[in-house]
């Protein structure tokens, strides 16, 4: 159970564009709550510069302040499996809005955005 820290709960992918990444990973049967407590677009799990063929399947991703789940922020993230079918979104905010920034972009949806391959 990863709660209640300032920026994100788990965040994957290089600091910048020259350092880092995160290749073949699997992020699976974590607890994601309340993160994102200072509001700086952290969300719940957060994808950095260059995460390439992870998947990210069997958690559940509860928002509260931020409303934001999932933030990925960079169009060097390719190849990414987002389990919808076993993965839990919830949002405990008083706006029943969720919220996701998808390359860049930022997404509000009361229900699940579907990417299987992102």
């Amino acid at each position: 159970m990863i709660y209640k820290n300032r920026f994100t709960g788990i965040s994957i992918g290089g600091y910048d564009k020259k350092r880092g990444g995160t290749i073949n990973t699997l992020i699976e049967h974590n607890i994601l709550y309340g993160n994102d407590t200072m509001n700086m677009d952290g969300g719940q799990l957060l994808m950095q510069y260059h995460a390439t063929h992870n998947t990210i399947n069997n958690n559940v991703m509860v928002s509260v302040k931020s409303k934001l789940l999932l933030a990925n922020l960079h169009y060097s993230n390719k190849y990414n499996q987002l389990n919808n079918n076993n993965n839990i979104y919830l949002n405990k905010s008083r706006d029943t809005a969720n919220r996701w920034i998808w390359k860049g972009q930022e997404i509000e949806s009361s229900t699940t955005i579907s990417p299987r391959l992102f």
